[in-house]
């Protein structure tokens, strides 16, 4: 099988309604309050500040030019770095199941989101809710005669819901166009999904990372990263950016707010891509960054917690890592989240999607009681049983 390609894509990809569905995350609009952050005048990208004289950053082999990421021009994606993503060469033989999501940061927005997906993080069941969540940025407006399916803007998951069944994560969820969700994104999460749907036992590497600009509570887009670890690429390998943007629709980043292009059809990106000169440094950056400490991380371990240290943006020292929250929720004590996979410690499993939790975890606190079974077990016992470890509270 050939590699992706941003043109394939396009036009070659047959969208399965079901699976549509489940990855874009349709439909999901509620009433929300406005959030404001301060001003500022550096780039955020996935938990990582690059101010634009950065001169350490910008330098030597690592300095991208701002033409890495042109401006938004019809399309609502680009092909980065040839279509080759950051991974190192450590990540691209990994094959143990993981899933990690930043830490949200001080405005409440979310970071790297990173996992290896495979048949053991796919759901088996139906999405549940997710309207519950507010992204930074989140507003519920309408456009009837612009967009086919009414609202601007989506709960648009990082990782999708297809790839690692994640529900209402608050750090797996940004506000995204729907132009971005399902034009962007879509098809390229689709493909991964088919890909593993048809390899029972293949690994695909997966990190998705939002760009903000400065304070901005709505990113400017998301640079996504994939590679297939048994075929070495083969069968999927893509490095892209997706536009949040709206054709017909002006959009205030810092604040979420919109408004109606005067032309009525396309709104004037100009600014956008100015804007985005530094932000395709800073995510370019990010991404080999995170890629470095993965290699870092993993050298001489290949699985377990080590997954913690695979992005720059959830990254710190492990005591802090263990302690940090989960979007309001705070994850077991250090001790026992430091506990060896060789001890034997409480922990609720979903039988049903085949995950497990530290009891605290609000996801176990969902499981239907037909699903749910509380154990005392080694971490490593039940990988070897087929389950996989929460994405949110890492158990």
């Amino acid at each position: 099988m050939k590699k992706l390609r941003s043109a394939a894509v396009s036009f070659g990809l047959v969208i399965i309604l079901s699976l549509a569905t489940a990855c874009s995350g349709a439909g999901d609009t509620a009433v929300s309050a406005e959030i404001t952050g301060e001003s500022g005048g550096t780039v955020q990208a996935a938990g990582l500040d690059l101010s634009e004289s950065d001169s350490s950053a910008a330098s030597g082999e690592n300095a991208v030019s701002g033409q890495e990421l042109p401006q938004y021009s019809g399309s609502p994606y680009v092909e980065i770095n040839g279509n080759v993503p950051y991974f190192t060469e450590a990540e691209k033989t990994r094959t143990d199941a993981f899933e990690n999501y930043s830490s949200l940061d001080s405005l409440g927005r979310c970071g790297v989101a990173y996992a290896n997906i495979c048949s053991q993080l796919m759901p088996t069941e139906k999405r549940g809710s997710i309207g519950s969540v507010k992204p930074t940025g989140w507003h519920t407006v309408r456009y009837d005669d612009l967009i086919d399916d009414k609202y601007l803007f989506n709960r648009c998951h990082l990782v999708a819901y297809c790839l690692a069944g994640e529900n209402a994560n608050v750090q797996n969820l940004i506000t995204g166009t729907r132009y971005m969700n399902v034009e962007g994104m879509l098809p390229f999460e689709e493909s991964v999904a088919r890909y593993v749907d048809s390899h029972s036992s293949a690994h695909v590497l997966y990190r998705v990372t939002p760009v903000f600009d400065g304070s901005d509570l709505v990113a400017k887009g998301v640079l996504m990263e994939a590679y297939s670890v048994e075929d070495k690429g083969a069968g999927i390998e893509f490095c892209v950016y997706c536009y949040d943007v709206q054709p017909g629709i002006i959009i205030d980043y810092a604040t979420g707010d919109s408004s109606r292009a005067e032309n009525g059809l396309a709104a004037d990106y100009s600014s956008y891509g100015t804007a985005l000169g530094a932000a395709a440094t800073a995510v370019v950056l990010q991404g080999k960054a995170s890629a470095a400490q993965a290699s870092s991380a993993t050298a001489g371990t290949g699985t377990g917690s080590a997954e913690s240290s695979q992005t720059a943006a959830a990254q710190s020292s492990s005591a802090s890592e263990n302690a940090r929250t989960s979007g309001g929720q705070t994850s077991d004590t250090a001790a026992s989240a430091q506990a060896s996979e060789s001890q034997a410690i409480a922990y609720v499993l979903n039988t049903n999607t085949k995950k497990f939790h530290y009891p605290s975890c609000s996801h176990a606190d969902d499981i239907k009681a037909a699903n749910r079974s509380e154990v005392t077990a080694t971490r490593e016992s039940l990988i070897a049983q087929g389950y996989s470890p929460c994405g949110t509270c890492r158990p």
